[in-house]
């Protein structure tokens, strides 16, 4: 099951992206987490073990920016199996499983954290 974690502050939070994020996007995404006091943040080079992570409640979200489907449908899977919110970056309902940019979270007011730390991203 995933955590039941409802405070940023207590939260840790993964993220992954594609190979065209530039290091500007990333640099301000972990800037907008450290900002907002997130507990931890994490990326590694394995998003569907994020995914399992957030499935057994060691993370509690994970922002997912365009990395292949293969990098994350299975994980992303469990999670679900697991009770993990998912939405888009609007925290709207995922219209399908090809969709590469996304939000997952163990609760709703993670979730809620997390699209308004997207919503200040910048496009370069």
């Amino acid at each position: 099951h995933v955590s039941n974690v409802t405070q940023l502050e207590q939260a840790c939070v993964a993220h992954s992206c594609n190979y065209g994020t530039t290091h500007q996007e990333i640099a301000h995404l972990l800037n907008e987490l450290y900002t907002r006091h997130a507990k931890r943040s994490l990326t590694n080079w394995c998003p569907t073990f994020d995914y399992c992570l957030l499935a057994i409640g060691k993370i509690d979200g994970i922002i997912n920016d365009g990395p292949e489907l293969y990098d994350f449908s299975a994980g992303k899977l469990i999670a679900q199996e697991a009770g993990a919110y998912v939405s888009d970056f609007q925290n709207q309902p995922r219209a399908h499983d090809r969709i590469t940019r996304f939000l997952m979270s163990s609760t709703p007011q993670i979730q809620t954290e997390l699209v308004n730390i997207m919503g200040t991203r910048t496009t370069a």
